[in-house]
């Protein structure tokens, strides 16, 4: 029987899934990876060595020896020009690893780019084709899917039918599911539309577009979340007016300046455009908690509380408290993240 754990963000986004999926692979040592990534969204791992891996398409997991398959799930959203440049400029990587796709995966074309970059500006789309690819797959336009598409996907890369993908899945031993986005940028779970992406994000939802059959263990579940979470940027033309925002968040939470935290500002993985930040929300926490139903936390950016963070720093401790009293979950919080590298996620001992 495959025993399987899924990587999830509790918030909206940048929370450190790359990161956490990084480190995950390379302890535990997984033989297989899905994910459900589409191109609006990065996911990065920094090595020891200082070696920045930013994934679009591929899963994080790809630099875990262990990892001989690498599966692209059916709610996958494709850019062939991004994965084909993934799969090159990663090969070493890649060797000994065998990757497919399955044929349901949507597919991006240069006219959804085109027709988001003219509706989507106003709600701070990345504008990287990805919801109308997806809309297109609903409309059943031909070419749209990865099975009636002809493009180079990069080499090596193989197509496989529904059947031969479940097998794939089925036949792995350790599975690393990993996810894009958020669970606030849900297009039903986040309740923030039109300030949503273009998919829903939770556990079922995930594991549908990973084409996880349900006769598979449920896999443990880890959220990602940080300390200070973030939107994306504001949209804003070329005479600097702003023309459409990210949204809005919880109520008990503030909008904050990057000056204000005491670090430097952040730019998103895609756009490059500065992330807004913000306070804690319980209200977000208790959503997590409802819908995501963790096992375990990965609290990210722990190093935005103090210097020298630790388990046993003064302020780690006390949010990592809070955390968990209003869970009512003792260990919920089982790594922080102190750093930008696979060495600064650090284990609880649970």
């Amino acid at each position: 029987m495959t025993t399987s754990y899924l990587i999830v963000d509790g918030q909206w986004g940048s929370t450190g899934k790359g990161l956490i999926a990084g480190y995950l692979a390379l302890k535990r040592n997984p033989d297989t990876a899905v994910c459900n990534f589409g191109c609006n969204a990065g996911h990065t791992t920094v090595l020891d060595d200082g070696r920045v891996v930013m994934v679009q398409m591929l899963p994080s997991a790809i630099v875990a020896p262990s990892v001989k398959t690498v599966l692209i799930g059916p709610g996958a959203i494709i850019d062939p020009e991004i994965l084909a440049s993934e799969v090159e400029k990663y090969a070493d990587f890649l060797k000994g690893k065998n990757i497919y796709i399955h044929e349901s995966a949507a597919v991006i074309h240069d006219v959804h780019k085109e027709r988001e970059k003219s509706s989507l500006n106003r709600v701070s789309s990345t504008c990287k084709g990805v919801g109308a690819a997806q809309a297109d797959k609903t409309m059943r336009v031909d070419g749209c899917i990865a099975k009636r598409c002809f493009r180079h996907f990069g080499d090596g890369v193989e197509k496989v039918s529904v059947s031969e993908f479940t097998d794939l899945l089925l036949k792995s031993d350790l599975l690393q599911i990993e996810s894009a986005q958020g669970l606030e940028l849900g297009i039903n779970s986040g309740g923030w539309y039109p300030y949503c992406t273009s998919r829903d994000i939770n556990v079922h939802q995930i594991l549908s577009d990973c084409g996880v059959p349900y006769c598979m263990d449920h896999p443990e579940i880890i959220v990602t979340m940080r300390t200070f979470p973030i939107r994306v940027g504001d949209a804003y033309d070329k005479g600097g007016e702003k023309v459409g925002t990210s949204g809005p968040v919880y109520d008990d939470q503030r909008e904050i300046s990057w000056e204000e935290l005491g670090v430097p500002f952040e730019r998103t993985t895609v756009t490059k455009k500065v992330r807004r930040v913000f306070t804690w929300s319980n209200k977000n926490l208790d959503k997590v908690l409802k819908v995501l139903c963790p096992n375990h936390i990965f609290l990210n950016f722990v190093n935005y509380l103090e210097d020298n963070p630790s388990f046993e720093g003064k302020e780690t401790m006390k949010f990592i408290k809070s955390i968990e009293d209003f869970a009512e979950y003792p260990s919920l919080v089982r790594w922080i993240g102190v750093g930008p590298k696979i060495k600064d996620v650090l284990e609880r001992g649970c």
